[in-house]
């Protein structure tokens, strides 16, 4: 699938902006609109009545000479019975409504991910300019130690370690950057914008809380969806125990020579019931909605402790996230260590473990905003809360 080219006059500066762009604008949006106008065509199809039958006959013969031929035309009209007709609307437009959600979950799912790449592209950007910045303190420090005419022992040992750690520092911002890159491009994609900034932000992830248990229209909601579809189906497999019908209007006309005669009267068939009812229909239904009972029970029970176990992690994740030191606060930490290594008052060793403890505090809390999103995407599934996004991420 190619892509469109992206419109140079949209920007894109936060995650609420970029949240908003995607649910109105975004191809896939727009592709999800369509695709949800698909399944409700089943219903037009189900509504269609069988077309008139036209039938018509000649018979020639003859008889001692003289010549006899014989036309008849019938037109029948084909009635359902045994509420065939209701009982297939009936079951279409359950079909339709099973479709039309999982496809609104799976479109609601496909934002959270979104949001994800998003802040994970505005955490890497935090985490490459952290990475630029240790990176320059090691090659300065370097640089400055080997213009020394002489080195001791443990600065010469201090040049060794910088450069081991910089060029391992050099190695990760070098998969930062790749994946920085990929993720942007899936944000234009998702977004048909070129100018998407990554100013990293908090999400609400302490607003959205309790409304994130709630819900049952989700995936709990499609299973039993799925048993009032066997119902149907049920239904369905019953009237079509009974036989249609098919009645209308004929036409005879026989001509015998030079005499005519026309006769008209009222044409009808039907099926004779005699080797079954469709009982094999009924059978293989029945079994069906006892299996998918079963299967819905089992689900839902195995959705409820998922559920909560979910919600289990995303409480603990929460208060970890919560007990962490905002970036601000750890920027300003970092920027009193900087100062102190350069008036002397702490060495190089402690230094280098200040930036990597900077950095991998970082990748923590990042990571556990990941952990938290993730959560997110499945309880939506789970729970159908829709409306926890724009709260997630908008001040």
């Amino acid at each position: 699938m190619l892509m469109a080219a992206s419109p140079e006059n949209c920007k894109i500066d936060s995650i609420d902006s970029f949240y908003e762009k995607i649910k109105t604008e975004g191809p896939i949006a727009k592709q999800v609109e369509k695709q949800l106008q698909v399944p409700s065509t089943s219903i037009n199809i189900a509504e269609q009545r069988p077309n008139p039958q036209v039938n018509m006959d000649y018979l020639r013969g003859d008889e001692f000479g003289l010549a006899i031929n014989d036309y008849t035309l019938s037109v029948q009209h084909t009635i359902e019975l045994g509420g065939k007709r209701q009982k297939r609307i009936a079951k279409a437009r359950t079909e339709t409504e099973i479709e039309q959600k999982s496809i609104q979950l799976g479109l609601y799912k496909y934002f959270v991910k979104q949001i994800q790449n998003y802040q994970r592209v505005a955490q890497l950007g935090v985490l490459i300019k952290t990475i630029k910045e240790a990176i320059s303190t090691f090659d300065k420090l370097t640089n400055k130690l080997e213009k020394r005419s002489t080195l001791t022992p443990e600065e010469t040992i201090s040049v060794s370690t910088l450069k081991l750690a910089s060029n391992d520092y050099k190695a990760r911002l070098n998969d930062l950057n790749n994946e920085y890159e990929l993720l942007k491009g899936e944000l234009e994609f998702s977004t048909n914008c070129s100018k998407i900034g990554d100013v990293y932000s908090v999400l609400k992830f302490e607003k959205i809380k309790n409304e994130l248990a709630t819900g049952e229209s989700g995936i709990n909601e499609i299973e039993q969806m799925r048993v009032k579809l066997e119902e149907n189906n049920l239904e369905l497999e019953k009237s079509l125990g009974y036989t249609n019908l098919s009645i209308g209007p004929q036409v005879n006309y026989q001509q015998s020579g030079n005499d005519e005669f026309v006769s008209g009267g009222v044409s009808i068939s039907f099926n004779l019931p005699i080797f079954h009812t469709n009982d094999g229909g009924k059978l293989q239904a029945t079994k069906s909605l006892v299996h998918q009972k079963i299967k819905t029970r089992n689900n839902l029970k195995f959705l409820e402790i998922r559920k909560k176990r979910l919600f289990e992690k995303y409480q603990r994740s929460l208060k970890v996230l919560q007990k962490m030191p905002s970036i601000p606060e750890i920027e300003k930490k970092h920027h009193k260590t900087e100062k102190l290594f350069s008036r002397g008052i702490i060495s190089m060793s402690v230094t280098i473990e200040a930036h990597r403890q900077n950095v991998d505090f970082l990748s923590s809390r990042f990571q556990t905003e990941q952990d938290l999103l993730t959560v997110i995407e499945e309880m939506i599934g789970l729970t159908g809360s829709l409306n926890t996004l724009d709260k997630l991420v908008t001040n």
